[in-house]
C-alpha cells in the first residue's frame, strides 16, 4: 500500500492569493483545491449535517480521482460515513481526529471498516527534506499493508505538492 497526502480542509484563509487566485469565487476553492491536490480530509462541522445533495455537488466538482476523507466524531459508529453515501466512489474513508500524546496516529478506516493508518504530519517538517522522507518512510512501515494517509493540518498549500513529490520520488505512493 502507499501514502495518500491529504489537507484539512481546502479553504484555508492564509492561501488566499498565494495558492487561490485573489480573484477565486469562495464556492469555486474545492474544483481549484482538487486541480493540485488528490485528498482532502473535511473538517466534521464542514460536513455534517450538509445536505446530501450538496456532497453530491462536491463529488461532481472534483474529477474521478479525487478522494474525500471525513472528519468523524470520536464515538462514531460503524454507521457514520453512510451519513455520507451521496459522495459514492470519492468518499474513501473517515478519520477520527484527536490529540493523543502516546500516539501520534488518528484512528481511520474505509467505508467498508478497513483500518488506515493516518497522521498529521508535523509543521515545519519540510524544512528538513532528509527527516521529511525518513517521517514518510516510517509511515510506509507503519502502516504495513494499510493504507497511509499522511494529512497537512498547517502550513502552505505548496506543502502538498512537495510531500506528493517525495512521495512520488520515493517510490511510495
Amino acid at each position: 500500500m502507499g501514502i495518500e497526502i491529504a489537507a484539512l480542509g481546502w479553504d484555508h484563509p492564509d492561501w488566499q492569493g498565494s495558492f487561490y487566485p485573489p480573484d477565486l469565487p469562495e464556492d469555486w476553492r474545492l474544483a481549484y483545491f482538487a486541480t493540485a491536490c488528490d485528498a482532502v480530509l473535511v473538517p466534521l462541522p464542514l460536513w455534517q449535517g450538509t445536505a446530501p445533495e450538496v456532497l453530491a455537488g462536491w463529488a461532481a466538482e472534483v474529477p474521478p480521482r479525487f478522494r474525500f476523507y471525513l472528519e468523524l466524531p470520536p464515538d462514531a459508529g460503524a454507521a457514520a460515513l453512510s451519513q455520507a453515501d451521496a459522495l459514492g466512489a470519492a468518499l474513501a474513508g473517515g478519520v477520527v481526529i484527536g490529540p493523543n500524546p502516546g500516539n501520534p496516529d488518528w484512528p481511520a478506516r474505509d467505508p467498508q471498516g478497513a483500518p488506515i493508518l493516518a497522521r498529521p504530519i508535523p509543521a515545519g517538517l519540510l524544512e528538513d527534506p532528509p527527516e521529511a522522507l525518513a517521517w514518510l518512510r516510517a509511515l510506509t512501515l507503519d502502516a504495513g499493508s494499510r493504507p497511509a494517509l499522511a494529512v497537512l493540518v498547517e502550513g502552505p498549500a505548496e506543502d502538498l505538492a512537495h510531500y506528493g513529490q517525495l512521495v512520488s520520488l520515493a517510490g511510495l505512493g
